[in-house]
């Protein structure tokens, strides 16, 4: 699907309007405040396209096969990791009016729980595929969940162009360093850093050679990773390191295997299988 064909589905889907340059809600101060001023309006869907093509061009044939595949099968079907995301966020101080990123929010995305949380906020959706953007909007569709506070970017560019500094409260990207080289970690990590507010919080989640046999099976080449999907496994002293060299603090850290949230309403308590750290400006 081409980027027009994009724009006008999604954009049609919805009665607001699709323009960034009205004012927002309490959350976020106004969405004048949020985005950078580029020298147009910038449409709900909005593109920064990058020269670095490898990652976005495997990353986008794995989302289409697995949306493919799952065609009739919506994420609300099996809510248990869309839900755990949204408990993880809930237990590191996300409250109903704070603005979110929502970086990397197409498969098994929070975005059903997070967007009627938020009711005094607002909610950033970004994807680098089109495809898994088409997949978390199709499914908001099919549960009538309102987009008033919602806006949805397509971004490749790891400097995200499109938003403004200090604009977010909280970001949220959650399994996307173990698809990265150690030097887009850092580049990623320095752009989301300039999007947080002082005193915000960006929770992420590592694969760790020190807790995941997996991680070190996948290391050794003794394990396969996802279809088509790279992954990378790393250490707790890299990501240590790198967090300080983009300026921001380790607030706490949440084992692979600690039970420490919720995987359904009301539920058991479970793991993510994913180191969790969560990291303040």
């Amino acid at each position: 699907m081409g980027k027009r064909n994009l724009e006008t589905n999604l954009a049609d889907s919805e009665p607001q309007s699709s323009s960034l340059t009205e004012s927002g809600s309490r959350g976020i101060g106004g969405l004048s405040g949020l985005l950078r001023k580029t020298g147009r309006t910038v449409k709900r869907i909005a593109f920064a396209p990058s020269s670095e093509q490898s990652f976005y061009d495997y990353y986008e044939e794995f989302t289409q096969r697995e949306t493919q595949e799952s065609l009739g099968v919506l994420a609300s079907d099996l809510p248990s990791i869309a839900f755990l995301k949204f408990s993880i966020m809930l237990e590191c101080g996300m409250e109903p009016g704070h603005s979110l990123l929502d970086f990397c929010c197409g498969l098994d995305s929070m975005t059903s729980f997070a967007l009627p949380y938020l009711e005094n906020g607002h909610y950033l959706g970004m994807e680098i595929s089109e495809s898994a953007l088409e997949r978390t909007r199709r499914e908001l569709l099919s549960q009538e969940i309102r987009e008033n506070n919602a806006t949805w970017l397509l971004e490749t560019d790891s400097e995200f162009p499109l938003l403004g500094s200090n604009s977010v409260d909280m970001i949220s990207a959650f399994t996307v360093f173990s698809h990265m080289s150690e030097v887009e970690v850092l580049r990623y990590l320095l752009g989301l850093k300039r999007i947080l507010r002082p005193g915000g919080k960006l929770v992420t989640s590592f694969l760790l050679l020190e807790e995941s046999q997996f991680a070190r099976d996948l290391a050794l080449g003794r394990s396969e990773p996802i279809e088509g999907l790279k992954c990378r496994s790393t250490t707790k002293p890299f990501v240590e390191t790198v967090v300080e060299a983009a300026g921001l603090e380790v607030e706490t850290c949440f084992s692979s295997d600690s039970e420490s949230f919720e995987v359904a309403p009301g539920g058991e308590f479970g793991a993510f299988g994913q180191s969790v750290w969560v990291l303040k400006y």
